[in-house]
Parts: structure tokens; C-alpha cells; sequence
């Protein structure tokens, strides 16, 4: 979104919100959940019933060969996830999709003057929007 803020006549600014874009991601082949992912034998905490029943609610479910899935189910580590595996993750998201809406609008990084931006399941240190920023 790009703005422009002019002074009124009693001092208050006022913003002019030109343009609003947005982006969205594609997981690549790479994080694409498929039916092997989940038939995988490490799952061992799956008997074969289990397996029987998540395998029936993935097909129900809607879910496809070009569903994302995180990296730590894709490497079957997902007993196992980690914090930087969280923050890699939202990382190279956040970084592809700002590259991509940057490119096709024309907008350059100075140009921006507020930025907003929300991940409700994670609180870094440094914060999202400082990571952003900082790149």
C-alpha cells in the first residue's frame, strides 16, 4: 500500500491510501503434502488402523497433492518440531511474498511507511516486523 498525507487546513494530517496489493504464497513441490507423506513408514506411532483412519480423512478432507504441509511433517519430524523450524519457516514466507508483491507493484522498500503484519501463534524476539524490516 502506498500513501500520501497532506496537512489540513487546522494542522491534522490526512492520509490518502492509493493503493492496496497483497501476494500469495505457493508451497513448491517441495512442502506438498501427498499420499506418501502420509504412508510413510516413519510413522510409528501409527498402527495400521490409524493409518486406515488418517488416510480416509485426508482424502474427505479436500486435501490434494498440491496441499502445503510444514517442512518438520514433509521430514517426518513431527514429534519433534522446533522453534527455529517455526521461525525459518515464517521467515522464508514472509521474505518470498514481500519480493514477489514488491516486484510486480514497483514499490520500492523507502517508500513504505507503516507496515503491519501479524503471525497470532508466535512471539519473536526480534519481532516479526523488525525481521522484516532488517532484511
Amino acid at each position: 500500500m502506498v500513501r500520501s498525507q497532506r496537512e489540513t487546513a487546522r494542522g491534522h494530517h490526512e492520509w490518502n491510501l492509493n493503493r492496496y496489493d497483497y501476494t500469495d504464497e505457493t508451497a513448491g513441490p517441495v512442502k506438498s503434502w501427498t499420499v506418501e507423506t502420509v504412508e510413510r513408514p516413519a510413522q510409528p506411532h501409527l498402527d495400521d488402523r490409524m493409518l486406515d483412519i488418517l488416510l480416509k480423512n485426508v482424502v474427505n478432507s479436500g486435501i490434494g497433492e498440491q496441499t502445503y504441509a510444514p517442512r518438520t511433517i514433509i521430514a517426518g519430524r513431527e514429534q519433534n518440531p522446533t522453534i527455529l523450524d517455526a521461525i525459518s519457516e515464517m521467515e522464508e514466507f514472509f521474505h518470498d511474498s514481500i519480493a514477489k508483491l514488491l516486484a510486480r507493484t514497483a514499490i520500492s522498500p523507502l517508500e513504505i511507511e507503516v507496515l503491519v503484519v501479524n503471525v497470532s501463534m508466535l512471539s519473536l524476539v526480534p519481532s516479526l516486523a523488525a525481521r522484516i524490516i532488517n532484511h
